[in-house]
């Protein structure tokens, strides 16, 4: 800019000079819309403006000075002299607009580059997103960035000890690599010649470069830089995705020991469990001939003992059959209300040990699509645990209705309850918040049953003191519910 106002001022004074040696006839004057011109490719607004007003001023005083050589004042002269100061101010006049143009036509060719750099960033990011591992993110970058940079070839190699390493992925296939490895450079970004040919080399990690051969793209260099950043992170987010598969994959082989030493366990404690109940039960029968009362009150303690391992081992199979995700048995129409009343039933026992009243409200029948011994398990634990922190003498009271589409049941008793700083502990594996707690996997595994059958287990505090267990489970869809003549027949 300042070479062409300097430019222009010289070319004022010569016009100047000009047209001061020259008659009033001759229209000398015109020439100074060349310097207003000059300035007003320089886009300087100021610099036009400037060039203009000295003009003017250089055509008033060259018109004074000839009309004093000439003795007086011609009227064609001081015509021509008033038509070239508008010549000025109208070339002034366009130079501006037309440098205005230009400045918005260079925004927009900038901001047209912006947007299509910025939407070729877009789509190479989602081209190359995804769960990828390094070896798939390079082998679709190094096909991706080919297109991208319209380039004869695109490779990505790693490079050891200033020699070529081994060529990671390169597109099309065949490509040879030049023979000549790059020297180390500070520069992420640049053009390097190698065995006679030109590429353009980035530096995508220390040891791991993109090469690119004869890139056509507009400005491929700096594209290139800008690029470098979201293909590092993307880089490093292969290789945590990588890292990540390799550990769940330790997981998964490490639990698959642990389910596998679980089935064993399981079923080989089983077996000899049955076995030492049946022995137990004979004798306590007399099969052995009359006990003392002392010696049956400790076989009835052993057969105890020996049904809360057999349940502890059956309890431990189902917990490895939800949680490793195996297939489980279909799913069947399951009576709901049955499997309550039987499982009160089956506890009446226990209810009179401990002094208990059993308050019973459920309809005749309500039926959820579920596995009916998983099922009978979950009430059996719910039952058991509210049998167990029941106060002598109180009353449990077990609930069973249908709310919505959902069956609802509650098993509430006036136990101590549970601490507010362990509910968010209660249905935790191995989890026992009350003195006698048990083995801790109760509840946990009532948790796991009604969540594999689309439902859900939660504590709420009784009012006036106590627990309150309320499930919710999905009841029969209508179309799956069997016909009269099904019921009739069954």
């Amino acid at each position: 800019m300042r070479a062409q106002a300097l430019l222009s001022a010289l070319l004022i004074g010569g016009v100047f000079l000009a047209d001061v040696l020259t008659p009033q006839a001759l229209v000398v004057a015109i020439l100074y819309n060349v310097p207003i011109a000059l300035t007003g490719l320089a886009l300087s607004r100021r610099l036009t403006l400037g060039m203009t007003l000295l003009a003017l001023l250089a055509n008033l005083i060259a018109g004074l000075l000839n009309a004093q050589a000439a003795g007086g004042f011609e009227s064609i002269a001081v015509l021509n002299r008033l038509f070239c100061a508008l010549s000025f101010l109208l070339v002034a006049l366009l130079s501006l607009k037309a440098g205005e143009s230009s400045s918005r036509l260079a925004l927009a060719r900038a901001e047209e580059r912006r947007a299509r750099r910025e939407r070729q960033l877009r789509q190479l990011v989602e081209d190359l997103s995804g769960p990828l591992t390094p070896p798939e993110l390079l082998e679709r970058a190094a096909r991706v960035l080919k297109n991208l940079f319209e380039a004869d070839a695109a490779a990505v190699l790693t490079l050891r000890g200033g020699r070529w390493g081994e060529r990671l992925f390169a597109t099309p296939k065949g490509w040879e690599a030049p023979q000549e490895a790059p020297a180390s450079s500070p520069q992420p970004v640049r053009q390097v010649l190698l065995s006679g040919r030109g590429f353009l080399l980035g530096q995508l990690q220390p040891d791991l470069l993109l090469l690119f051969e004869h890139p056509r793209h507009e400005g491929a260099a700096a594209f290139l830089l800008e690029l470098l950043p979201p293909l590092q992170a993307l880089w490093g987010k292969a290789r945590l995705f990588a890292r990540l598969q390799e550990q769940q994959a330790e997981v998964a082989q490490r639990n698959a020991v642990i389910r596998d030493l679980i089935y064993a366990f399981s079923h080989d404690l089983r077996t000899p469990l049955m076995a030492n109940a049946m022995n137990l039960r004979l004798a306590l029968e007399g099969a052995y001939g009359e006990l003392p009362e002392e010696f049956k009150k400790s076989l009835r303690n052993g057969l105890e003992a020996n049904q809360d391992l057999l349940e502890l081992a059956e309890e431990l199979l189902l917990l490895a059959q939800l949680e490793s995700g195996e297939a489980l048995p279909p799913k069947r129409p399951v009576d709901l209300a049955r499997l309550v009343r039987e499982g009160v039933e089956r506890l009446e026992g226990l209810w009179r040990e401990r002094r208990l009243g059993i308050r019973v409200s459920a309809p005749e029948r309500l039926e959820i699509l579920g596995r009916e011994g998983d099922v009978r398990r979950m009430l059996q634990n719910l039952l058991d645990n509210a049998a167990k922190f029941a106060p002598p003498e109180s009353e449990v009271e077990v609930r069973l209705e249908r709310v919505g589409d959902m069956a609802v049941l509650e098993v509430a008793d006036r136990g101590p309850g549970i601490p507010p700083e362990a509910r968010e502990r209660l249905f935790t594996r191995f989890s026992s918040h009350r003195a006698g707690g048990g083995k801790g996997l109760g509840l946990y595994l009532a948790r796991q049953i009604a969540q594999s059958h689309g439902g859900s287990i939660r504590y709420l505090e009784r009012p006036g003191g106590g627990s309150l267990f309320r499930v919710e489970l999905p009841l029969l869809p209508p179309s799956s519910a069997p016909s009269e003549e099904a019921l009739q027949a069954k």
